[in-house]
């Protein structure tokens, strides 16, 4: 059975399990990246631009799991990307503006066609993120209050575990990567791999850019940025090889 090394921070669900353990694959999750909360801005905490706060932009899981660290937040949603609406939904939140396109540039092109009037938002974000989506929504007139919600760190046992599982199996295997961050923790890792017998997902464009730009090949791409996608261009891709 092929192994799928999903190093995302989210576990895969186990019907997604099931349906590729159906196929003749087996998903195993080694996570590469961890994440803690930050404090947050006095502003926040004292309330003092609670009446002012129209909307709050997400784009990604991982912060709508710490919005229960904030005291408030606004009831409007805008989010980028399917599995960022996914788990809005989960947490019972109703989404108000979704781009159709998982990517900043097409966010913003519908953002100001949508409200063209300056609105006021919430942006939470990762220690590292690039704040570009941001700057571009201010300089459309919008105000945006910008802070660090959480740090995004190494996972180290994920690591230790990853390095060890590839340099012990001798069976060929899948490792796919959902971030530039998650594939700087494989670099850090000091895991080795070996093109005959170890190929590369990557989730999006950017992430597979920064693979190629390491001198590593890219074996699947999927054209939409998610998990689901990913998995299914590797099986389309596994499948195509015996035709």
């Amino acid at each position: 059975m092929l192994k799928i090394l999903i190093t995302r921070e989210q576990r895969p669900s186990e019907s997604l399990c099931r349906d590729y353990q159906a196929l003749g694959y087996e998903l195993l999750h080694v996570p590469l990246l961890e994440f803690h909360s930050l404090p947050l801005p006095g502003s926040l905490l004292s309330g003092q631009d609670k009446d002012k706060a129209e909307w709050l932009l997400l784009t990604s899981a991982v912060t709508v799991s710490f919005l229960n660290t904030l005291p408030y937040f606004p009831n409007k949603i805008a989010v980028i990307g399917s599995q960022t609406a996914q788990a809005a939904r989960k947490a019972g939140l109703r989404i108000h503006f979704q781009s159709s396109q998982p990517y900043g540039k097409a966010f913003i092109k519908e953002w100001l066609e949508t409200y063209p009037v300056p609105q006021t938002i919430l942006f939470p974000q990762s220690n590292l993120a690039k704040g570009s989506l941001g700057r571009e929504l201010e300089a459309a007139g919008h105000h945006v209050f910008t802070w660090s919600l959480y740090e995004t760190r190494p996972h180290q046992a994920g690591q230790r575990t990853l390095a060890n599982l590839l340099a012990s199996d001798i069976e060929e295997s899948i490792l796919t990567f959902a971030s530039p961050s998650a594939w700087s923790a494989f670099l850090a890792s000091g895991a080795v791999l070996e093109p005959e017998r170890h190929r590369i997902a990557a989730i999006g464009q950017t992430t597979a850019d920064a693979i190629r730009k390491a001198g590593y090949r890219i074996s699947y791409l999927p054209d939409y940025p998610s998990l689901e996608k990913m998995l299914a261009t590797i099986v389309q891709e596994q499948e195509g090889n015996y035709v």
